[in-house]
């Protein structure tokens, strides 16, 4: 996988950064040729987003919170890396709308966060890769 990354907090540092980013791009088998680029922001709106793919279909952009603790910080990497292995894969619709073919907002139709399956599913295997990861 191809990063650039914006910021690494003192809290996380280079070296657990690239251990996670290993960790995570075998586990979840990114493609190698991704290009991701993680802005570490200061918010208190979100943990982590996945704020999709440039408009050339490139790079993907993720935001993660660096107030958070190293924890948190690192389980919002691997979630936020999921989002880009199913958006890469083809699951999870450019627009984020749409799961597998299924369309799951529009105007007329919003599905609760917590519901979304591509949200189950990052929830679920963020928490596997943190379990294995933190041993």
């Amino acid at each position: 996988m191809l990063l650039s990354v914006n910021k690494v907090p003192k809290k996380l540092g280079t070296d657990t950064l690239n251990k996670v980013l290993d960790f995570a791009e075998k586990y979840l088998k990114l493609n190698p040729r991704l290009e991701i680029h993680i802005d570490f922001i200061r918010t208190k709106k979100f943990l982590g987003q996945y704020e999709g793919i440039d408009e050339h279909g490139e790079t993907h952009y993720i935001d993660i919170n660096e107030n958070e603790s190293q924890e948190d910080i690192i389980r919002s990497i691997f979630h936020e890396l999921v989002h880009v292995r199913q958006t890469d894969d083809g699951d999870l619709s450019l627009d984020g709308n749409s799961w597998k073919g299924f369309l799951y907002r529009t105007k007329e139709i919003e599905v609760d966060y917590d519901h979304l399956p591509w949200e189950k599913e990052a929830f679920d295997l963020e928490e596997k890769m943190w379990n294995i990861f933190n041993k």
